[in-house]
């Protein structure tokens, strides 16, 4: 008797969250971001992605082979009209024919036809639950297989949303680093000013366009990463690089709350768990159709229809037809086939149960990195922020000074420079607080409620008629 796994959870998280709680449901993790334009592009991956697409037809292919496993619960009826027509020509030789048979002509020509419209009835009898059982795996393989679709589909989602923060991420960083060239550029057309005025001896000037240039080709290379998120993003959605260009845009300050709900609701909500779940309960039911094939087999048969070589008698139903007949099979030896079979069985039940344990210790593991991630970088993020207040302070003060006089206008971009920096390390801490955001979403399941909008296409296969989801 299968019984789905129980499986020890912790009380709380390692890692608990620092973030606020929230009693919203989502079924489309990407709205608590409230970006038109990320959500645009997940409604497009959901209909043009090709990998999601394909684990789609593994769904339909999956829930085809359960319904040929359940037609093997069902007798066989078939209707087999048939007409057969033959000739023969006989030729006689010798005198005696014409004592034998006299008048017998020398050459003859004989035909024969024959009408049939018999009806054949086959059905095994499932006394120990062998074909119940093939029917039972087939079922929950189908429903592995809805899991691994959903699997799927979260994967895509959050993959499209990630692509998408890094490019918000690098137009962040392209905005200050284009903010800082124009600082650079002043701070050159300075020095070349003081080189041409002799108030300089070239060192400072060469320093300077060594900056400008070091700057320009980080921006280039930034450009190049941009260009490489977009066309994975293209690829994602289902449509050629050529036809994705996303304008550029500053990365949001403000993050959505995730509610992180008892390590145990973890089990119930993450599709591959859910995945590797069915994959055992459909290995047990294989266990147990092995475990019938021990015992013998029992065929009823039977038939009835007409017979006829005249179409006349054949329509007044004069040539009726009928059998019936019953087989039982037991195999004596066979090698051990059957005992092979069952422990092959068992084996793979026994590879499914250690899956799905590593799979939800991963599960777990995954929480607590993001936990701990988003924990750390907010820790980080704060301590950025004090560093940008104090150069942005710094930046002021020698605004302040340069307009009375009492610094060059050189001292004063560097300052401003500075406090660009500043900006840019929080930017890039903030981009990876998104990504952080997005692995524990992922990590969590995706959704808020058991039921997803964005897969409502994936209706999940029925219970068995006699059986609860829960195989037993």
């Amino acid at each position: 008797r299968y019984t789905p796994p129980s499986q020890t959870t912790s009380v709380r998280w390692k890692n608990p969250s620092t973030l606020a709680s929230t009693t919203s449901t989502f079924d489309n993790f990407w709205e608590l971001f409230e970006d038109p334009l990320l959500s645009e592009l997940e409604n497009k991956a959901l209909s043009g992605n090709y990998s999601y697409k394909t684990a789609l037809d593994r769904v339909a292919v999956a829930r085809a082979l359960a319904g040929v496993a359940k037609s093997a619960l069902y007798p066989h009826i078939s209707l087999n009209a048939g007409y057969d027509y033959s000739q023969e020509f006989v030729k006689f030789h010798g005198d005696k024919r014409k004592t034998l048979f006299p008048g017998l002509k020398d050459k003859l020509h004989i035909w024969e036809q024959d009408y049939s419209f018999p009806n054949i009835f086959t059905y095994e009898l499932d006394l120990w639950g062998k074909r119940r059982s093939l029917y039972k795996s087939s079922i929950y393989q189908a429903q592995a297989e809805e899991d691994r679709a959903r699997s799927m589909l979260l994967t895509l989602t959050c993959d499209v949303a990630s692509q998408y923060f890094n490019i918000r991420t690098l137009d962040t960083q392209l905005d200050l680093l284009e903010q800082i060239a124009g600082l650079l550029q002043t701070a050159l057309h300075l020095h070349r000013h003081r080189f041409a005025s002799g108030l300089d001896n070239g060192l400072q000037l060469a320093s300077s366009e060594k900056a400008l240039k070091d700057l320009e080709a980080e921006i280039e290379d930034t450009l190049r990463q941009r260009t490489l998120f977009e066309n994975a993003l293209a690829t994602l959605i289902g449509v050629s690089p050529y036809e994705l260009n996303l304008p550029r845009a500053l990365l949001s300050r403000i993050l959505p709350s995730i509610p992180v709900d008892l390590p145990s609701t973890l089990l119930k909500k993450r599709p591959d768990i859910a995945e590797a779940e069915r994959t055992m309960a459909s290995r047990h039911a294989l266990i147990n159709m092995a475990y019938a094939s021990y015992f013998p087999s029992l065929s009823l048969t039977g038939g009835g229809g007409i017979s006829s070589v005249q179409l006349q008698d054949f329509l007044n139903f004069k040539g009726y037809l009928w059998q019936v007949g019953a087989n039982l099979v037991q195999t004596i030896f066979d090698a051990g086939r059957n005992r092979s079979g069952l422990n092959a069985a068992k084996a793979s039940f026994h590879y499914a149960e250690d899956s799905y344990k590593q799979v939800v210790l991963t599960a777990f593991q995954e929480v607590e990195n993001a936990l701990n991630n988003l924990s750390q970088q907010e820790k980080q993020g704060e301590k950025l922020k004090q560093s940008l207040q104090a150069a942005q302070k710094s930046a002021y003060l020698a605004e302040m000074r340069y307009q009375r006089g009492l610094v060059d206008k050189l001292s004063f971009i560097q300052h401003q420079k500075q406090a660009l920096q500043s900006e840019r390390s929080l930017a890039n801490v903030l981009g990876s607080r998104y990504q952080s955001t997005l692995n524990l979403i992922k990590a969590l399941g995706g959704s808020w409620s058991r039921s997803t909008a964005a897969s409502s296409e994936i209706k999940r296969l029925p219970p068995l008629t006699y059986n609860k989801r829960s195989p037993s």
